[in-house]
């Protein structure tokens, strides 16, 4: 059992691109944590300081950015998961299609819920799972339509009736 998760890790390109996807997100959130961790430093003389620091502009700074980065955890990870999938599967420009397509899927599947909240914690799973399904859809239909345009390329009768 343990070969085969071994072979399916090695080569399944969604596990690949989940774990880069990850580590393409940890800069965001670490940056979001040490705000959290700044704002709330558990002694007192330094929360009054931080409340009183630019009339209390750096503590709204601080709860700003941990809430931009934790509130759009699903959006981060839709874009860098996208981007992952997008490098493992191709090497050409079309890679910036991947996250575009993930992202534009995403919006679609939360938009009757008609809330920002569909960015949050909440749904990563989720924004996870369309990620994988919208990259995937997107890689075969390129295939496809890679296979269709080498059939009928401008000069093909050409070399044709060469050979």
């Amino acid at each position: 059992m343990s070969a085969f998760i071994a072979r399916l890790k090695k080569n399944s390109v969604a596990i690949a691109s989940i774990r880069q996807g990850l580590m393409l997100s940890i800069p965001l959130l670490l940056l979001g944590s040490f705000a959290l961790v700044i704002s709330n430093f558990p002694i007192e003389a330094y929360q009054t300081w931080l409340n009183d620091l630019f009339s209390g502009y750096a503590k709204v700074l601080l709860d700003g950015i941990y809430k931009v980065t934790f509130d759009s955890l699903a959006l981060i990870l839709t874009v860098t998961i996208g981007y992952s999938y997008g490098q493992g599967v191709t090497t050409s420009d079309y890679s910036i299609f991947y996250p575009l397509t993930a992202l534009c899927c995403f919006l679609v599947f939360v938009f009757p819920s008609h809330n920002a909240d569909v960015f949050g914690p909440e749904w990563v799973f989720t924004a996870l799972c369309i990620t994988l399904s919208s990259c995937w859809l997107l890689r075969k239909m390129r295939l496809l339509f890679n296979r269709v345009e080498q059939l009928y390329t401008i000069g093909a009768e050409q070399h044709f009736n060469i050979a």
